[in-house]
C-alpha cells in the first residue's frame, strides 16, 4: 500500500514538473523575438549633458528630437541630472553624430564624457554595497 502511494506521489511530482518546464520553455518562446534578441546585441547606451539648465518643454523637445534620429530607439531626460540617455545602433547612429545635429539646432549640449576614475569604478548606477556587486566585483578579481 505505501509503496503504491510513493509510486503514485512520485509519478504526480514528475508530471507536474514537466508540465511547468513546458509552459516555462513555450512562454520563453513566445515572448522572445529572434531579430529582438539579435537587435539588442548591437544597441548601446550614450549621454548627452546640457550645458545650461531647460524648462521642461524644452527638454521634451531634445528629446523628442533624439527619438526622431534613425537609429534611435529610446531617449529619457533626467532633470536631476541634466542629461539625456539614449539608446542607438552604433552601425546606423553614432553619438558625435546625434550632438553635432542637436548642436546644428541650436540645443545646449555637449558628449558625457567619462573620466578614467570613473571608468575604474565600473558601473556608476550599480549600488556598491549590494550582494551583485561584491559578487562581480569577487569574480572579476578571480578572472585579473
Amino acid at each position: 500500500m505505501k509503496r503504491k502511494i510513493w509510486k503514485r506521489l512520485i509519478i504526480v511530482t514528475g508530471s507536474v514538473f514537466l508540465l511547468l518546464v513546458i509552459t516555462l520553455f513555450v512562454h520563453i518562446m513566445m515572448v522572445t523575438k529572434k531579430d529582438t534578441v539579435q537587435d539588442l546585441r548591437k544597441r548601446q547606451l550614450s549621454r548627452i549633458d546640457l550645458t545650461q539648465s531647460v524648462d521642461s518643454l524644452k527638454a521634451i523637445e531634445i528629446t523628442q528630437t533624439i527619438r526622431e534620429m534613425e537609429g534611435v530607439r529610446v531617449a529619457k531626460f533626467g532633470f536631476s541630472e541634466k542629461a539625456i540617455v539614449y539608446e542607438l545602433d552604433p552601425s546606423v547612429q553614432s553619438p558625435d553624430k546625434i550632438v553635432a545635429a542637436l548642436e546644428n539646432k541650436g540645443y545646449p549640449v555637449k558628449k558625457f564624457e567619462i573620466n578614467k576614475k570613473d571608468m575604474a569604478n565600473g558601473c556608476p548606477v550599480m549600488d556598491k554595497s549590494s550582494i551583485s556587486y561584491r559578487m562581480g566585483r569577487f569574480f572579476q578579481n578571480i578572472i585579473d
